[in-house]
Order: structure tokens, then C-alpha cells, then sequence
């Protein structure tokens, strides 16, 4: 086990529990391959869940880590990595907004980018309230 502290001011998602910023800790770190982390409430955590190997594909997964209560909001933005086509908007531009009530978690975005994609979006596995995505 180590002692982690996690900063005051904000609130974390860690080892599977939410907890109030400005304490320590403690996260074990076996088995090594599960590295424990946290995460900080207010945050939307992109991750590729596809296939890996040939022909796998990319399968993009965002999971929100709420507040207790209120808004916020947050962007992501991906392009093809080579050229310069996102200044023709060729590119992925999502705004999140996403509002925490005590029984709801109201995720809604917006694509400003010319690529089209449909966000699979989840709600960390920490929190039992109903996600609603619109």
C-alpha cells in the first residue's frame, strides 16, 4: 500500500470510491497489473476500447466522474494526427456539459467538428446515480 494525497478543493474518484480532496489515502498497488489511480470529479476520461491487433479498430468510451452536485464542462478534440485538415474543421471538436444533481448525472454535447461520431458515454462505476445523455 501507499499513502496518496489527494489535493484540497477538489473531490477524487479512487479505488473504487469517491472521496473529498485535501487527505491521504491509502491505494494498493498489487497486483501490477492493476496500477490504481484517481481522478478527479468534474472530469470526462476518453478511453479506446476497441480491438487491438489488425483490422481492431478504434472504439472511443467516455466515462464522466461526476460532482456531488452542479455543472460542468469539458472538451475533447481528435484529428488524424498528420495534416493540417483541422483548420479546414476536418477533426472531431465535442463540448460536454454535464449537470449533477443528486439522483441525476445530465451529460449533453455538441460536435463542432466536421467528423462525425456518436460518443458512447458511461458513468464511473463509483456512481450509482441514472445517467442521461442527451
Amino acid at each position: 500500500e501507499v499513502d496518496v494525497y489527494l489535493p484540497k478543493g477538489d473531490s477524487w474518484y479512487a479505488d473504487g470510491r469517491y472521496y473529498d480532496g485535501g487527505s491521504f489515502i491509502k491505494l494498493n498497488i498489487s497486483p501490477y497489473d492493476k496500477m490504481p489511480y484517481a481522478v478527479r470529479a468534474g472530469s470526462i476520461i476518453p478511453t479506446d476500447e476497441g480491438k487491438a491487433g489488425f483490422g481492431g479498430g478504434e472504439k472511443l468510451v467516455f466515462t464522466v466522474y461526476p460532482l456531488k452536485e452542479g455543472k460542468f464542462e469539458t472538451e475533447f478534440f481528435d484529428d488524424d494526427g498528420v495534416s493540417y485538415s483541422y483548420l479546414e474543421n476536418d477533426c472531431v471538436k465535442l463540448a460536454f456539459t454535464v449537470e449533477c444533481t443528486g439522483s441525476k448525472v445530465i451529460v449533453s454535447y455538441e460536435n463542432k467538428g466536421n467528423k462525425k461520431i456518436t460518443p458512447e458515454i458511461r458513468l464511473a462505476e463509483e456512481d450509482s446515480r441514472e445517467l442521461v445523455v442527451i
